[in-house]
């Protein structure tokens, strides 16, 4: 009989890999919302001594993140428009028309 694990043997790389790259996001969490001094002292202190949320109205003012966020957006919009345009029109032509290395074997084509 064949002993069965309630885990898959992969989980034991995949969680202690998932919590490496989850570090980062929680330091910027807890950095986020400590004083400057203590985000800047060394070494570093894991538990902030209290969660100061005028930090974030205070980056919000910073910069004009209004405009940054139109400017990606703008950007973004034009990518996915190109891409469905031009994506489409090649997608067709790659279906109706007949062209050298269409049919590149028999055993890798689905249809004649």
């Amino acid at each position: 009989m064949r002993v069965r694990l309630p885990f898959s043997p992969r989980h034991l790389l995949l969680v202690p890999l998932s919590a490496v790259m989850l570090l980062p996001l929680v330091w910027m969490l807890v950095t986020s919302i400590q004083t400057l001094d203590e985000s800047r002292h060394f070494p570093p202190h894991l538990i902030p001594s209290g969660i100061h949320w005028e930090n974030y109205p205070d980056a919000w003012n910073a910069a004009p993140f209004g405009r940054y966020f139109i400017n990606s957006l703008t950007v973004t919009l034009a990518s996915v428009a190109g891409n469905l345009v031009f994506c489409s029109l090649a997608g067709y032509a790659f279906a109706r028309l007949r062209f050298f290395g269409r049919t590149c074997c028999s055993w890798c084509c689905w249809r004649r």
